[in-house]
């Protein structure tokens, strides 16, 4: 492993702006705890509650100690090296856990919440991500993670950041369950004319070629 908690965290698995947060935490138990800070962390993760962290720090390390690796990792620091990781917040996406029901009060208005939802789905579309399943009246569009869901986990500090984030989490399982779909109920090329979005979205994703699509 490198020599840096930053880049070890990213070995295990964990993202950068993951990592940047439970190094906050980390530095955290040191500082108030001093010579007790595995003692602290030890505590909180068997109580898997944490206090006197952030919630998004909580839930990192929550996972840190839910992974093969964290515990040994983590108890086989030294608070020497915890003090001595330096990153300033500019070198990493800020990372959020929103729950929908607390956003949408938090932005009071309909007309707030209808501008939120248009700007993450512009995000996420202009990141890359399919929207046909919207325009077609698909109860639980994939651009739509409020509808069905209590939260998601996002990076970015805007709407359409938020957008484009949640489709780079999603986009593989999206276009396994796309490929899957097309293979069980391929549409012809009428289907393909009366809904151009789905024939971008298609091609865009490489799963229907040109010549496919004049050829159905």
């Amino acid at each position: 492993m490198s020599n840096t908690i930053f880049t070890e965290l990213q070995e295990l698995g964990f993202p950068a702006a993951h990592a940047a947060e439970i190094i906050k935490a980390l530095k955290h138990y040191v500082d108030v705890n001093g010579r007790s800070w595995r003692d602290a962390i030890d505590y909180d993760w068997h109580r898997a509650h944490y206090p006197s962290l952030t919630k998004v720090q909580g839930i990192l390390m929550q996972r840190v100690r839910n992974q093969l690796d964290g515990i040994p990792y983590v108890m086989g620091l030294t608070a020497p090296k915890i003090k001595a990781e330096t990153l300033e917040d500019s070198d990493y996406p800020s990372v959020h856990f929103v729950e929908f029901d607390r956003l949408k009060s938090d932005l009071g208005t309909e007309e707030a919440w209808d501008d939120f939802t248009e700007r993450f789905i512009d995000g996420w579309k202009e990141a890359g991500g399919i929207v046909f399943d919207l325009e077609t009246g698909s109860p639980h569009p994939w651009c739509c993670p409020w509808i069905g869901n209590w939260g998601m986990e996002v990076e970015g500090e805007t709407p359409q950041e938020w957008g484009a984030s949640y489709w780079q989490q999603k986009h593989h399982q999206v276009i396994d369950c796309v490929r899957l779909e097309l293979k069980e109920n391929p549409p012809d090329r009428e289907a393909l004319e009366n809904n151009p979005q789905l024939k971008e979205d298609l091609m865009r994703l490489g799963l229907l070629s040109k010549r496919k699509s004049r050829s159905r």
